[in-house]
């Protein structure tokens, strides 16, 4: 069965910093000129994107100074290391390709498939008390884990990065140094916590320090 998706673009492995407003993204981030270099033989403008609270990754983007595009985007860690980069290979710009491109108006798409919205609100006895500013709640959701078990989650984003934060009972209690785990996979943070009887985990593209911190502040409520 073929559908369609309504999406504002096309999914893709751009970084997210292309689609971006930055506008917006001025009252969170600095945007510094780092100078000129080059792609290729192709003149570029460097330009650095980085959170003014210093909590985020950096970015660096390398721009074609003639046609304003990306030619590379480079994703640094707190220690200036490349954990993810966006290259261009090769580049072709014509008035070919951009007729080509308007004739997928005139192509038959499949349905277009409904997401339902939810109709109550998903009320939970924790909050997160502490985020990095810009972030917003994205969206709220259930997952069984098992057949008696479930978890709790709130998708976060600023428009550049997520992070979500997974809440289930643990069941038992832990002391340190087994109450806290942590992993990084590339920009991916995983740190999970035990904390009054419930595992926090926390899933996202923030470095670790500023994970932790959003996870210490998710205080419980009695319901």
């Amino acid at each position: 069965m073929a559908f369609s998706l309504r999406n504002e673009h096309i999914v893709d492995y751009l970084p997210a910093i292309i689609y971006q407003n930055f506008a917006e993204l001025a009252e969170y981030y600095n945007f510094i000129d780092a100078g000129r270099t080059h792609i290729g033989d192709i003149p570029s403008r460097v330009v650095r994107v980085l959170s003014k609270n210093n909590d985020r990754y950096e970015y660096v983007l390398f721009i074609d100074e003639e046609r304003y595009l990306p030619l590379r985007v480079d994703l640094l860690d707190k220690n200036n290391d490349v954990i993810e980069q966006f290259r261009v290979i090769t580049a072709n710009q014509n008035k070919e390709i951009i007729s080509e491109l308007d004739s997928l108006n005139k192509v038959n798409m499949p349905p277009l498939l409904l997401i339902p919205k939810a109709t109550q609100a998903l009320n939970y006895n924790w909050r997160v008390t502490t985020l990095p500013e810009g972030f917003k709640e994205v969206k709220r959701s259930n997952h069984q884990i098992a057949e008696n078990e479930f978890s709790q989650s709130i998708l976060y984003s600023d428009g550049l990065f997520d992070f979500s934060i997974y809440v289930n009972k643990s069941g038992q209690q832990l002391n340190s140094p087994e109450r806290d785990k942590a992993l990084r996979y590339g920009r991916n943070t995983i740190y999970t916590y035990d904390k009054d009887g419930n595992e926090i985990t926390f899933i996202g593209q923030l470095p670790f320090i500023t994970a932790q911190k959003i996870v210490n502040s998710v205080v419980f409520t009695k319901k």
